[in-house]
């Protein structure tokens, strides 16, 4: 039915229309409960559950008197059902618990708790309804918490889609030993995430428990885990844990704190399906090239995606374990690679699958280690010999290609960063050897050269028609373009020749010249004129081509 197919706010138009659409129309406004997570209405939602509950209440209080259901006590018909007695059924999925708190939260001294009106809520949905996220410690699960705590723990497992779970594992505390036991409930759980903090050697402890079969989550695709260990052999639990999660495809470690070893020797065991992996994230413990290299030793079948995160720390180790994937390597995000450490050219040079390349984490904006700022010499990747430049396996399959190139001379500028010629020229002709190379990918779809995180934006391409932009006439497939953080000089002449040649371009980045500092830094006396011919560029699309969105900076507004 077409109501399927709108959204929140088209529906409650079209329940406004007639009674007879508002009867149609209500069951689909009331099937999906994501919306309360914009705080969109959570007045009114809690007023509906409370006027339910009240109502219930009564009800009960009323069968209690002796009076007959259905009748009230003036012997008239009862009053209509309240809003959620009426739709509670039509609710299949729920938003995460804390939104559910949030919305049901207690406004004044008198009256049920949030939690009173949760295991309401629960009472009058579908059978079948699913909790988005829901998270937890492990003290959730102790059998001496209040009635509703616990109640809604034990409603909650068998419908949770997400969980994200705070755990510390004492010899002390059975019950933290039991918790992978209680999650076997969980059996649509899709993503987990573990935070585990191991204090002491659970070999003794947990033996037992190992012997048997836990029970897999069958549905389970994403496992995120931060793990912290006081003891170097904590492999009784990730083997418990792992056993569990044989459906999983993508994993992340935000940190491992003396438990990578163990953690790869689960993953082997037992994670024969997962071809996604994210390392680091977590600035507390950061990873290490040798840790790093240990994850990358954990794949059966071969790495698809690989993602170093800030707070990684990739090198030879790294990338030595990451070469034994490069046939099925589809996906590289590194954030803070340096290229003066690896090889940055070797995956492109080797990877026939490849399809995006990331040498820039917009996620953190290099904030931990840095931008990856790639020498021109480097990428242009010439044979020293001929000159000629190296062939790149994935030419034809990259579609993304994120990398900030610096270390080209740039003799229109003047500044601490900028770097001479050592000969008239050399600089255009480091531009059009990097142009060189950016042409040969002729199906890439998304090119970012820059970024705000750089801090050698006066060591980039020109990316003007002058200094050889004509020679990616072929990238026709291109359709996001950023030269943010660095001064191009794109004008209404480069703008045109992008929307004659490029002609599935709808997105460009950049083109402001500001945040270097007009007179602070000296960077360029015609520097204010760079950021004029911008701003002309950006009238012309805007005038002409509406349909081309320029973003002033990579993460901020549109212009």
């Amino acid at each position: 039915m077409v109501f399927r197919q709108l959204g929140l706010r088209d529906l409650a138009q079209c329940a406004r229309v007639s009674k007879k659409w508002h009867t149609l129309v209500m069951p689909y406004l009331w099937c999906n409960l994501r919306h309360l997570q914009d705080r969109t209405g959570t007045g009114d939602f809690r007023r509906i559950v409370l006027e339910d509950y009240l109502a219930e209440r009564q009800h009960q209080e009323l069968q209690g008197d002796g009076h007959s259901v259905g009748q009230s006590t003036q012997g008239q018909p009862s009053p209509p059902l309240p809003t959620l007695s009426k739709y509670g059924h039509c609710i299949r999925i729920l938003p995460c618990l804390f939104t559910l708190r949030s919305a049901l939260e207690k406004k004044q001294e008198e009256g049920p708790t949030e939690k009173e009106l949760i295991l309401h809520l629960f009472k009058r949905c579908s059978p079948g309804v699913q909790v988005d996220h829901f998270w937890m410690n492990t003290y959730d699960l102790d059998l001496e918490l209040d009635n509703p705590a616990r109640a809604i723990v034990e409603f909650t497992l068998p419908r949770v889609r997400r969980l994200s779970i705070q755990a510390r594992y004492y010899p002390t505390h059975p019950r933290d030993l039991k918790l992978l036991d209680q999650l076997d409930k969980c059996s649509l759980l899709e993503k987990l995430a573990f935070m585990v903090q191991i204090e002491s050697d659970m070999e003794d402890i947990m033996k037992e428990s190992i012997k048997g079969n836990p029970k897999g989550w069958t549905s389970l695709r994403k496992l995120t885990l931060t793990a912290y260990s006081s003891t170097t052999d904590s492999y009784p639990f990730w083997s418990r844990l792992f056993r569990r999660c044989g459906s999983v495809k993508k994993l992340r470690v935000k940190a491992s704190y003396r438990a990578t070893a163990n953690i790869q020797q689960g993953m082997l065991a037992y994670m024969h399906n997962v071809c996604e992996i994210s390392l680091g994230g977590e600035s507390k413990a950061g990873l290490k090239d040798d840790e790093i290299a240990t994850f990358l030793t954990g794949s059966c079948t071969g790495w698809r995606v690989v993602k170093l995160k800030s707070a990684s720390e990739p090198g030879i180790l790294s990338m030595d374990a990451l070469a034994k994937h490069f046939s099925t390597l589809e996906v590289l995000v590194v954030d803070g690679i340096k290229d003066d450490l690896i090889d940055v050219v070797q995956v492109p040079r080797s990877c026939a699958e490849l399809h995006t390349l990331a040498y820039i984490d917009t996620g953190y904006c290099g904030m931990m280690n840095g931008c990856s700022e790639i020498s021109a010499k480097v990428f242009v990747d010439q044979d020293p010999d001929t000159g000629v430049l190296k062939p790149w396996k994935c030419e034809d399959s990259l579609k993304v290609l994120k990398v900030m190139i610096v270390g080209i001379p740039r003799p229109d500028l003047k500044g601490v960063d900028v770097i001479e010629e050592v000969y008239p020229g050399e600089g255009r002709e480091i531009q059009g050897q990097v142009y060189d190379r950016l042409a040969r990918l002729t199906n890439l779809e998304t090119l970012w050269l820059g970024d705000e995180c750089g801090s050698a934006g006066v060591q980039s391409p020109e990316m003007s028609l002058e200094s050889g932009l004509g020679k990616l006439s072929g990238l026709k497939q291109l359709k996001e373009l950023n030269v943010a953080g660095f001064l191009s000089r794109i004008g209404v002449e480069e703008v045109q020749w992008m929307v004659e040649n490029w002609p599935e371009l709808r997105v460009i980045y950049g083109f402001d010249n500001d945040g270097f500092g007009y007179g602070n830094d000296g960077y360029s006396e015609g520097m204010n004129v760079y950021d004029e011919i911008g701003e002309e560029a950006v009238a012309w699309l805007k005038e002409n081509h509406p349909e081309i969105t320029v973003v002033r900076k990579s993460w901020r507004k549109s212009w």
